[in-house]
């Protein structure tokens, strides 16, 4: 994930990819974990398909 970043800001350490998720976090480590194993799932391009019309009509 951290493959476009000259360094990561700080280490995180291990992730446990069996953390389960529907459970609040206890720390802040975990939750930066989270975010990771959240990063992870994300497609790393989306695009939007965006009705030009409606955009130009509700904005001039």
């Amino acid at each position: 994930m951290t493959d476009y970043l000259a360094k990561p800001a700080f280490v995180v350490g291990e992730i446990d990819e069996d953390l389960n998720l529907s459970l609040p976090p206890t720390s802040g480590e975990e939750y930066i974990k989270r975010v990771v194993i959240e990063a992870q799932k994300c497609a790393d391009i989306v695009v939007a398909d965006i009705d030009r019309k409606h955009f130009w009509e509700t904005y001039n």
